[in-house]
């Protein structure tokens, strides 16, 4: 099952992508609640809500194309189909991102390989939510907001946008 579920999301991302400029992947944050989207960062007209459905189980996966100081424009669409794709500008407050369970994880000063590594999340499982400050070429800044002390860039690689189930 947990196969069928990566496969599933492989091929949503991908279709996804393909009609969609993006920079990265990302979670809506876990709860059952309508959050608004704009049509332009200033956040004034509404045009639509995305939500994770917790009663239907369907919940948005989400590429960002940009993100401004407290906004970011997303694309969303949904596994089980209960909701149309959408677009929209949302407050960046509601994002994050899981991470890849591993021993440790370096996180960068900048989004860079070559970077100076800041701080390690040790022990990191999947499960606990990374909140989305700033995103670069699938590099994402997060912060983590049990520990304020851990803000730096993640790489893709230790990212899990998967709503459903831990990275196979």
């Amino acid at each position: 099952m947990r196969t069928i579920y990566c496969l599933l999301l492989i091929m949503l991302l991908t279709n996804a992508c393909n009609s969609y400029n993006y920079k990265g992947h990302c979670l809506l944050i876990p709860q059952h609640e309508k959050i608004s989207l704009y049509k332009s960062p200033k956040g004034i007209t509404k045009i639509d809500y995305i939500i994770n459905d917790t009663i239907n189980e369907d919940y948005p996966l989400i590429s960002i194309a940009e993100i401004t100081d407290s906004m970011a424009l997303i694309y969303a669409q949904y596994p089980m189909q209960t909701r149309n794709r959408t677009t929209g500008w949302i407050n960046k407050d509601y994002l994050g991102i899981y991470l890849v369970p591993k021993d440790t994880i370096p996180i960068h000063v900048l989004p860079s390989y070559d970077s100076t590594v800041s701080s390690y999340i040790i022990d990191a499982y999947w499960g606990k939510y990374y909140y989305i400050l700033d995103i670069s070429n699938e590099w994402l800044k997060v912060f983590d907001p049990d520990t304020p002390k851990v803000v730096g860039w993640l790489a893709p690689e230790f990212q899990s946008s998967n709503p459903y189930t831990p990275p196979c």
